[in-house]
């Protein structure tokens, strides 16, 4: 599946478990709601908001989705935020050769 389509189909999920991290970064821009099935997780992206370690929830898993507590893990997409880092990466570049920015 191309990483666009992979991107458009987590965003639309109610939720994500997953044994893995490879996808935090993305599950924590995107706002989707997200436990993963391990004991931690080098990265701290979305932990503590829209991310939970399963280790971290004391109740089972048919009771935290039943609950509605997984839903109130999604946070507000990040996408449409104004972050430009290339821009961000020109315009450093730029003042350390001497340039100006525009």
């Amino acid at each position: 599946m191309p990483y666009t389509q992979f991107l458009s189909l987590i965003g639309g999920a109610r939720a994500v478990f997953s044994d893995g991290g490879s996808n935090q970064q993305e599950l924590a821009c995107l706002g989707v709601p997200t436990v993963l099935y391990r004991e931690r997780s080098e990265i701290s992206d979305g932990l503590g908001t829209n991310i939970r370690l399963r280790a971290e929830i004391e109740e089972s898993m048919e009771t935290f989705i039943a609950s509605g507590s997984i839903d109130a893990l999604r946070t507000t997409s990040r996408l449409d935020a104004a972050v430009r880092p290339s821009r961000q990466i020109v315009d450093a570049l730029k003042k350390w050769a001497g340039a100006e920015s525009g």
